[in-house]
């Protein structure tokens, strides 16, 4: 995958595995995403871990982040949640003030700058290309007024013309430009 992608983002939502398993519903899911942040990072990855920012995993914010800076991930996100799917329906019971999150976000800045970049993404929308299990590739969320999620089918990992699929999805460049524009505004401050 390194010639064709710039930065590996992983969701990690806790410090602990039950809170992150919680949140994701998914049983044994922290043990293996951190295995796998791991296993990125030690094969030269540039790996960022975004953290959905709810009530439920505040309190373990900065003990991920002090996971992410051990395990030599570059970059720390706590990230809205999306307006679509559970968290479309949960953004004001769920989600801490925005206030709040900057208030962490500074704090954690002063603690793990500039060994960890750190950044709270205000963005209800999001724009990433999402791994699902068994492989596929998704751009997630390219038309918000989809009956459907949103996402748009780009192919599968194990594709063996994965390339030839990358280069024919329509907002490749959108992901490109979202993430330079993004980070350019926290990454070596």
């Amino acid at each position: 995958m390194k010639p064709y992608v710039d930065i590996v983002n992983v969701s990690l939502h806790g410090a602990t595995e039950k809170t992150n398993d919680a949140i994701m519903m998914v049983p044994g899911a922290a043990k293996k995403i951190k295995n796998n942040i791991l296993k990125l990072v030690d094969s030269g990855y540039d790996v960022h871990v975004t953290c959905v920012a709810i009530k439920d995993n505040q309190a373990e914010f900065y003990d991920l982040a002090n996971w992410c800076c051990g395990a030599g991930v570059k970059t720390f996100c706590l990230n809205l949640l999306f307006g679509r799917g559970r968290g479309g329906q949960h953004l004001l019971s769920w989600q801490p003030r925005g206030d709040d999150l900057q208030r962490v976000t500074d704090e954690m800045r002063k603690i793990f700058f500039p060994r960890l970049n750190i950044y709270t993404n205000f963005s209800h929308i999001g724009q990433c290309i999402l791994v699902r299990p068994g492989g596929d590739l998704t751009g997630a969320p390219q038309n918000p007024e989809s009956d459907k999620d949103g996402l748009i089918p780009i192919g599968n990992v194990q594709d063996v013309n994965i390339k030839d699929k990358w280069d024919k999805y329509p907002y490749r460049i959108n992901h490109h430009l979202y993430n330079r524009e993004k980070f350019a505004l926290y990454l070596n401050r």
